[in-house]
């Protein structure tokens, strides 16, 4: 006398199981379709019998069926590539299968009592961790290494670590068998990036690169054998002794950029070196002065520069008022000082001894709203905002970044007023700390 059969189905034998079948089930076989993309490996079964009086019969024992896996494994990662005279040596590292398949999971509430009530299904499916998604490319540079970190579109807080194997002969051999030191953790949450280690030995070595995000999931290791370039502080290289980069304010005919008080604010508290933001160790322009505006630099003697770091005038407003939002640095080797007709390559009338060393917007981690203000400051904002910033001078963007100079121009192209009020604003007045070349010196 039985009417009809249920089947019903669990991705674990320990899980409350579900009525699979949407009606009664009058024969005695059943076809299930099953997700091929679940991360569980079996899938359990039972079954009972209702009759025509509908009582329900009890559930029978659960079977184990192997679920169908066709989920391919993910790409692995083509890595270190080296060549002989007759072969070509590749190793790549196995993809990670990061576990991204959908999931059920039962939720219940409970009372003082511990008893549970019905259980609530629900389906959810992993995201991808930002270690997988995340672009990671590390190269040499001035004094160190520098590391690129690219479409981190979630903005999660990743750890950068950088390690160190001295030892050349290491190089090919599983990462577990090198002579790794830690060199520096770095860290961000910027969805793209470059930072960069200094203060490292101009010698070749073997460097790895891994990411590490909140939750403790770990990238594979990238793996280059570089060799950090030699850099110097410039205002600070001493031959026998004698200081051969001695900054002052050239003062050019084509400058435009002059102190509102230069017993209070000089411009030679742009490269003080103090730090401090109590006068005279900060330079503030004239509130009626152009926009953009600039200064000239005379270096003392020639160098080629890797990068320029600036700091705000600290205590002040940050991202906001008169601090330098927009930069641009210019070199020279000979300038006459005198203004040129300008063009779309020279738009300032520089004459043609100077070339472009780099652009650069004032660092802010969270980013900038899309029409260029700064919305809200974190606190990753504020810390970075007053630690200043670090411009590397990029020779794929701008080809003589790294030419022989001895005059550097400093263009204060947007203040964050001049940036939201426009060039014709009534306070145009600059407020900023210092400005600090680094690179190689020239010494004759």
């Amino acid at each position: 006398d039985i009417a009809y059969f249920d089947v019903a189905f669990a991705n674990d034998s320990t899980h409350d199981f579900l009525v699979r079948n949407a009606g009664g089930i009058r024969q005695t076989t059943f076809t299930d379709s099953v997700a091929l993309n679940a991360n569980q490996k079996y899938i359990y079964y039972k079954v009972r019998a209702i009759d025509w009086s509908t009582n329900v019969g009890e559930w029978s024992p659960w079977i184990q069926v192997l679920r169908p896996h066709v989920t391919p494994p993910t790409e692995p990662h083509l890595g270190r590539s080296n060549q002989d005279e007759t072969n070509i040596h590749m190793e790549w590292i196995v993809g990670n299968d990061a576990d991204m398949q959908e999931h059920t999971v039962n939720l219940y509430s409970f009372n003082v009592n511990e008893e549970l009530s019905e259980p609530v299904s629900v389906r959810f499916t992993p995201l991808a961790p930002a270690i997988m998604t995340v672009k990671a490319s590390m190269a040499e540079s001035f004094g160190g290494v520098k590391v690129h970190i690219e479409n981190n579109t979630s903005r999660s807080d990743l750890a950068i670590c950088i390690l160190k194997d001295d030892d050349l002969s290491d190089y090919g051999k599983k990462l577990s068998e090198m002579k790794w030191t830690e060199v520096t953790t770095l860290f961000t949450a910027s969805e793209d990036i470059f930072l960069s280690r200094r203060g490292l030995e101009p010698k070749e070595a073997i460097f790895g690169l891994y990411l590490r995000d909140h939750w403790g999931n770990v990238s594979d290791t990238l793996t280059s054998i570089l060799t950090p370039i030699v850099e110097s502080k410039l205002d600070t290289v001493k031959v026998n002794g004698k200081l051969h980069y001695v900054f002052k304010n050239a003062n050019l005919g084509d400058d435009n950029c002059q102190s509102a008080n230069a017993g209070n604010y000089p411009v030679e508290a742009l490269w003080d070196g103090s730090g401090l933001s109590s006068i005279p160790h900060f330079f503030v322009s004239e509130e009626s002065g152009p926009s953009p505006t600039w200064l000239t630099i005379d270096l003392g003697n020639k160098a080629r520069l890797s990068r320029i770091t600036t700091l705000p005038r600290i205590g002040y407003v940050i991202y906001g008022g008169g601090a330098v939002r927009d930069y641009e640095f210019w070199g020279s080797l000979a300038p006459t000082g005198k203004a040129v007709a300008p063009t779309d390559d020279n738009p300032y009338g520089f004459d043609d001894s100077w070339f472009c060393l780099g652009k650069f917007t004032q660092a802010k981690p969270s980013g900038y709203l899309s029409n260029g203000l700064p919305g809200d400051i974190t606190a990753e904002d504020s810390q970075t905002y007053n630690a200043g910033n670090d411009f590397e001078l990029d020779p794929v963007q701008y080809p003589h970044c790294n030419d022989e100079l001895q005059y550097l121009r400093v263009i204060f192209v947007n203040t964050f007023s001049t940036f939201e009020y426009g060039h014709n604003t009534k306070n145009r007045q600059v407020q900023t700390g210092e400005v600090t070349p680094f690179g190689q010196p020239i010494i004759d």
